[in-house]
């Protein structure tokens, strides 16, 4: 009985052992398992972090860069404007400036003139001849001399040929003339048709040129106008700024009279006008000649 029971008990208590020793192997693999799993998404959500980071700050670095390079072409074009406007704004302030002092000089010869008897006759005369003599030459050398020197290689060719067969078919009297007239007609054709591919190329040359011409002509033309429209744009500009700073200044005169009745004063005021004449005769001449030679032939 004794021994039965004591079996028993230490069968249970191995039992209990056995599943106390499970148990704890279950929870601290759970616990690893747990551990695990925590660092490995602490882990993947710093490299996502980190990854979102440095690609938001590359790309903020990249969008910086991006603003100071606009930013600064937007300065310098900027700059470049406003240094070309306040050159223009110079240019044309003292090419007022020197207009207005003309007639501030014109007019402060006409009041304050030191000989009033003084009468002044001015006669100028200028006289401008330019002349321009322009000279183009237009030679159009291509492909064509290739073609000439082509011709001229089956004209030889062809001639010899023909002493050829006059040399070993003399004897042959009427066929060597029905081959020499067969070989005429050959030369004919080919050269009808070296003469129209020559007529052909020649005026894909000339419209070419003609159009090319036309085209810079075209050009020149707008240029033309918009540096017009650009002068006219400033000089209205500064018509506007010069009409808006205009100043009107009103002087108020005052005027006493005293009548005496005992005293009479007679007073004669003489004024001599002093008469300026002055006459410019400006002649200007000008002459353009225009010469164009248009050779047209081709080579490469």
């Amino acid at each position: 009985m004794n021994h039965s029971v004591t079996h028993n008990l230490y069968s249970n208590k191995n039992y209990y052992y056995y599943y106390y020793y499970y148990y704890y192997y279950y929870y601290y693999y759970y616990y690893y398992y747990y551990y695990y799993y925590y660092y490995y998404y602490y882990y993947y959500y710093y490299y996502y972090c980190c990854y979102n980071y440095y690609y938001d700050y590359y790309y903020y670095y990249y969008y910086y860069y991006y603003y100071y390079y606009y930013y600064y072409y937007y300065y310098y074009d900027y700059y470049y404007y406003y240094y070309g406007g306040d050159y223009y704004y110079d240019y044309y302030y003292d090419y007022y400036d020197y207009y207005d002092y003309d007639d501030y000089y014109y007019y402060y010869d006409y009041y304050y003139d030191d000989d009033p008897h003084d009468t002044t006759t001015t006669t100028t005369t200028t006289t401008t001849t330019t002349t321009t003599t322009t000279t183009t030459t237009t030679i159009l050398l291509r492909r064509r001399r290739l073609l000439l020197l082509l011709l001229l290689l089956l004209l030889l060719l062809l001639l010899l040929l023909l002493l050829l067969l006059l040399h070993y078919y003399y004897y042959y009297y009427y066929y060597f003339l029905l081959l020499l007239l067969l070989l005429l007609l050959l030369l004919l054709q080919l050269l009808l048709l070296l003469l129209l591919l020559l007529l052909l190329l020649t005026y894909y040359d000339y419209y070419y040129y003609y159009y090319y011409y036309y085209y810079y002509y075209f050009y020149y033309y707008y240029y033309y106008n918009y540096y017009y429209y650009y002068y006219y744009y400033y000089f209205y500009y500064y018509n506007t700024t010069t009409t808006s700073s205009t100043t009107t200044t009103t002087t108020s005169t005052t005027t006493s009279t005293t009548t005496t009745t005992t005293t009479t004063t007679t007073t004669t005021t003489t004024t001599t006008t002093t008469t300026t004449t002055t006459t410019t005769t400006t002649t200007t001449t000008t002459t353009t000649t225009t010469t164009t030679t248009t050779i047209a032939l081709h080579y490469i």
